[in-house]
């Protein structure tokens, strides 16, 4: 009787021992998952919560977390040996069979949890930009100013959209570049040449004929060496009504106000809600359904800029992001028609004059610096 009682007791004590370890391993788990998320979220998504001086802080908890990881480790594994030298489990080689079991179940976890951490740090740190990486962006983007800078030369009364779209292509692949526009996702040319009311992606054509009174805005793209930058201009021909010449300039205002709030650690959100305030205050209303983007090793990245934002919303700018900022601002309503059958070219609903500028920049530490425009 006295011997069952005991094998009872052992079975049962051992069963404990998985409980111990299960309870330890839970909080083990927890830290592995915050020393993951503290790696993935690096510079970018700290600065979103905490600021500039968190950077330092981030390195010191990573380091904290993973101090504290590893005494639930030897704590798991020393309670494992305790436990089971003082509940019937003190055999060496069980002992040792019941570390093996939980030293796989923590390294499939820490696997697991690893490339689950490289996934989004990947994603997270795709948009900040290296030094080097902004060096070859203002490369191409010497490109894509030099060739609005042609257009601008160049464009009058009589030149027709197909030929500004050869100067784009020409110049371009002159200077060593590709037009980020031409096949990207279907789209047949190399710019959009958006014409008074046609609020983006118009369709260069040798039937679009520019004439007096005409605003049209060329928003072109240069892919150089696999950095991209982007920009666009607006263009009044010949002599343009008040009321026109006033939406082109009040326009690259309210993208300056935009600009006026970008500050490093600052948020995305005010942005937008700048540039909208301006515009809402001279009569205008402004896009919703397009804006800015980050932009830099692909043509369209994280985040969205919208420019109907509201103040101290939106993701933290941290030193690095690259982004552009481009409100297409209207004369009437902000409502607009995509039922064009090429499936691009979008305009005002009430077909009233719309009008945009755009400029690409890089956060910097003390502010920002223009890239493209």
């Amino acid at each position: 009787m006295e011997s069952k009682k005991k094998k009872a007791e052992n079975n049962l004590t051992k069963g404990s021992v998985i409980r111990v370890l299960f309870t330890f391993s839970v909080p083990f788990i927890i830290a592995n998952i915050i020393q993951a998320l503290y790696g993935a979220v690096d510079l970018l998504v700290i600065g979103r919560y905490c600021g500039p001086e968190s950077v330092a802080a981030v390195s010191t908890g990573t380091q904290v977390t993973q101090i504290i990881t590893s005494l639930i480790t030897g704590l798991t594994l020393g309670s494992t040996i305790l436990v089971g030298k003082y509940t019937g489990m003190e055999e060496e080689e069980e002992v040792k069979k019941t570390i093996g079991t939980t030293l796989t179940i923590f390294a499939i976890a820490a696997v697991i949890l690893t490339v689950l951490m490289l996934l989004f740090t990947d994603r997270i740190l795709f948009l900040l930009k290296t030094p080097e990486e902004i060096e070859g962006i203002k490369k191409s983007a010497a490109i894509n100013i030099g060739v609005l800078d042609l257009v601008a030369e160049r464009i009058g009364a009589g030149v027709t959209t197909e030929q500004i779209d050869k100067w784009i292509y020409d110049y371009t692949v002159e200077h060593g570049g590709i037009p980020a526009d031409l096949d990207y996702e279907g789209y047949p040319k190399s710019v959009c040449t958006s014409i008074n009311e046609v609020v983006c992606h118009g369709i260069p054509s040798p039937d679009d004929v520019l004439k007096d009174g005409d605003i049209v805005n060329v928003d072109c793209s240069t892919i150089l060496d696999g950095y991209y930058s982007d920009s666009s201009r607006m263009f009044c021909i010949g002599e343009v009504s008040d009321e026109k010449r006033r939406l082109v300039e009040e326009t690259k205002k309210a993208l300056e106000a935009g600009l006026a709030a970008v500050k490093p650690w600052g948020l995305l959100g005010d942005v937008g809600a700048a540039g909208h305030e301006y515009a809402h205050a001279q009569g205008f209303s402004v896009v919703r359904e397009f804006g800015g983007h980050g932009i830099g090793l692909e043509f369209h990245e994280d985040p969205f800029v919208s420019h109907v934002s509201e103040p101290g919303t939106g993701m933290v700018l941290a030193p690095g992001c690259c982004f552009t900022i481009e409100p297409m601002i209207n004369m009437g309503s902000h409502d607009i028609d995509m039922t064009d059958p090429n499936g691009w070219t979008v305009r005002t609903a009430d077909r009233k004059p719309s009008a945009q500028w755009e400029v690409q920049l890089v956060v910097t530490e003390t502010g920002y610096e223009l890239l493209s425009w």
